[in-house]
């Protein structure tokens, strides 16, 4: 029976013999407080405040991990939103600004090439593989 005084609550912690589970435990607690590092009733405190934090830490986390308020989903779906619609809008300037590239005259030296292509061109039997000028933009291109 548990003893009452002013100054403490007494309990008896009984192990049984016959579980396996209790013996290691017994024996583990008596070769720790036989070390004098700890007693037998600071190793049972030890153990009841990291079983009762953890238990608290598991109700915490449930209630609180588990969902998310319509307002926090709103928020994530305006910065998702946002982020899609600036990756798309980085696409379609950068294909732009290539398909421009390849149009736009640089500096005068396509003028030159363009003559000398007219003239290649007037030509039946053109062949693209020995026309330097043409070779050369594929070299630069590619």
């Amino acid at each position: 029976m548990p003893e009452k005084n002013g100054l403490f609550y007494a309990f008896n912690l009984r192990f049984s013999f016959l579980n396996r589970q209790h013996v290691e435990l017994l024996q583990k607690l008596e070769k720790e407080s036989a070390s004098g590092r700890k007693t037998r009733t600071r190793i049972i405190m030890d153990a009841l405040e990291e079983y009762f934090a953890n238990q608290e830490k598991a109700g915490e986390m449930k209630a609180s991990g588990k969902y998310i308020t319509e307002e926090q989903l709103e928020n994530v779906k305006n910065e998702v939103r946002a982020e899609v619609y600036q990756e798309c809008m980085r696409m379609m300037a950068g294909n732009m600004v290539a398909r421009n590239s390849n149009i736009l005259p640089q500096s005068g030296e396509m003028n030159q090439q363009s003559t000398q292509d007219r003239t290649v061109n007037d030509k039946d039997d053109y062949d693209i593989e020995n026309d330097e000028v043409v070779m050369s933009n594929i070299a630069r291109w590619s």
